[in-house]
């Protein structure tokens, strides 16, 4: 059995569970059960990005990406505008997740990804049962090139969430507009289009500014790049305090002063950049560089001969890492 096949079956049963119900159109109804220490135990790397993903906490990263590869290797597509992107094989699987509260009430309140399959793309997303750490996540899987398949899985994420503890002690009007909220926002195809470009002004492809690779996720690749776009979504972005990254408007580079009140903006309609520092990575925060090219390494390691070709002028920093920070 593929282990793509068996994430996807622990993450849609629990011993002594309810049996979920059967949902029409292609969707499923999934669960995850243990959802703090499922990514870890299942074997999934984290994606150690350049640049922080907002998120709704202004001091801690409430967003990860997780990443489990399915078996073959990593290849690579040029597109049509000459640039080489990441082609995951089949059985891989993606998945954001997004966390909310602190300290012991910390809890998983959003995990939507992509599993790559040979029918093509199918999508998921898990909504929390209970604002605790140890509440299973409810869900559903659908095939992205279903629409009907989509509205199925919608539907019933939405009545679960009306019906769940963490959202039965909220006055009616409150329930019905985080339920509202959800629907409007549960759209993951037009954004995962394979092969998008970055965003050179805000909105120009999308709302998010970073560009996808030749599966149509945006964050794996990032592993390899030191200059990313930088995001205009969410409430916070801890990339713009970031010491270890510079801010780029177009060929400036912000002071220190300037990101103090900076509103994540450029002139001219241009979308910012973060520059990541080696220099500096290495000098202030050597765990955190160690952490980017053992995940480049990881990575590199599934990829075809041609693909490595492309990336291998990444490790060059990588080797300059100080003997203590191993």
């Amino acid at each position: 059995m593929r282990r793509a096949a068996m994430l996807l079956g622990l993450a849609s049963c629990a011993c002594g569970a309810p049996k979920l119900p059967t949902l029409e159109h292609g969707a499923e109804a999934v669960q995850m059960t243990d959802p703090t220490r499922f990514h870890e135990r299942e074997g999934y790397w984290r994606i150690v990005t350049p640049a922080h993903i907002p998120s709704s906490a202004p001091d801690v990263d409430q967003v990860e990406v997780w990443l489990s590869l399915g078996e073959g290797e990593i290849t690579s597509e040029v597109l049509d505008d000459g640039r080489r992107a990441l082609a995951f094989p089949i059985g891989t699987r993606a998945d954001r997740v997004e966390s909310a509260g602190r300290g012991a009430n910390r809890f998983i309140a959003d995990v939507r990804g992509t599993t790559l399959t040979a029918a093509g793309p199918r999508f998921h997303v898990y909504r929390p049962s209970a604002g605790k750490p140890d509440a299973p996540l409810f869900g559903a899987a659908w095939p992205a090139d279903a629409p009907k398949g989509h509205e199925a899985a919608t539907d019933y994420i939405a009545t679960q969430m009306a019906k769940s503890a963490l959202l039965a002690g909220l006055p009616a009007a409150r329930r019905d507009a985080e339920v509202a909220a959800f629907r409007s926002k549960n759209a993951c195809l037009p954004c995962h289009d394979p092969g998008r470009r970055d965003n050179e002004t805000p909105g120009q492809f999308g709302l998010v500014n970073r560009g996808t690779d030749a599966s149509g996720f945006f964050t794996p690749a990032t592993a390899f790049a030191d200059e990313v776009p930088l995001e205009q979504y969410g409430l916070h972005d801890r990339t713009a305090s970031d010491p270890l990254v510079e801010i780029v408007c177009g060929e400036e580079i912000l002071s220190d002063a300037a990101r103090q009140t900076w509103d994540r903006t450029c002139p001219q309609g241009r979308v910012p950049r973060a520059r990541w520092s080696w220099s500096r990575a290495w000098a202030e925060a050597p765990t955190r560089a160690k952490a980017r090219c053992d995940l480049a390494e990881r990575l590199f390691s599934r990829m075809d001969a041609e693909t490595r070709g492309s990336v291998e002028t990444f490790f060059d920093n990588c080797s300059k890492r100080p003997e203590d920070s191993e």
